[in-house]
């Protein structure tokens, strides 16, 4: 037949009860609360604690060869450019100025020497002439007549004159021009648009992600940590006052 315990013996009970209490909840919940790090760190493999999640960087879609070379490109455009419109002459060449300064042409102008300009004896007026002397060449406008001395074709203004080099008279090439719109054909080489550089991505396994996740703490773990602390609490203050008071 069972004795019932006496209160000498419901101290040391209590006391080693709530010990108990304790210790099982912290085996089975310290690795849960962080309590004892050292353990968790044992207990988990050393794969987990080193594991790094590495970029995998996205490639690029393959470009052909020949994109790095660029692509070349024909463009058509007009300009105005001065073209033959008469048959080419030569012969030698005279200047005039001077006292002719500000006086009528033949067309009625006024002659300006310092004025691309110059006389023929059968080129229509407004005619435009290049003149060519060496490798110096201007373009004058016809606006007066002559000159009249046998052999010579053209007598050029003194800003003409010094255009092709100075001289009294020389020998000179000369053929009508008009400024026309010509087609001008133009090659360039488009260089290609460099593709935009892609982030790379991280990913990780599915295995790791579950390791690294936390774990969710049970809640009966909590229960016997506060029921052990709270038995271990009262026994010791129990026994505390049986001591003191001696009963």
């Amino acid at each position: 037949m069972l004795r019932p315990l006496s209160r000498r013996h419901l101290a040391p009970g209590g006391l080693l009860a709530g010990l108990a209490l304790t210790g099982t909840a912290l085996s089975f919940g310290a690795p849960h609360h962080g309590l004892d790090g050292s353990l968790r760190a044992s207990a988990e493999p050393a794969a987990h604690s080193q594991a790094v999640v590495a970029p995998s960087p996205i490639a690029a879609p393959a470009r052909p060869r020949h994109a790095s070379r660029g692509v070349t490109r024909t463009t058509l455009r007009y300009v105005r450019k001065d073209v033959p419109v008469g048959r080419t002459f030569s012969g030698e060449a005279s200047w005039y100025g001077g006292s002719f300064q500000g006086q009528r042409t033949a067309n009625g102008e006024r002659f300006n020497t310092y004025a691309l300009t110059a006389a023929s004896r059968t080129l229509p007026f407004g005619t435009r002439v290049k003149v060519c002397r060496h490798s110096r060449c201007v373009v004058v406008r016809i606006n007066d007549r002559g000159p009249f001395v046998d052999g010579r074709v053209l007598d050029l203004s003194k800003a003409a004159r010094d255009r092709l080099g100075s001289f009294g008279v020389a020998y000179v090439t000369a053929t009508p021009v008009d400024s026309r719109r010509v087609p001008v054909r133009r090659t360039v080489r488009v260089k290609p648009s460099t593709p935009p550089t892609l982030a790379p991505v991280a990913t990780a396994s599915p295995r790791l992600a579950a390791q690294s996740s936390p774990e969710p703490a049970p809640a009966a773990t909590d229960g016997l940590l506060a029921g052990g602390l709270l038995l271990g609490s009262a026994s010791t203050l129990l026994w505390l006052r049986r001591r003191r008071f001696g009963s």
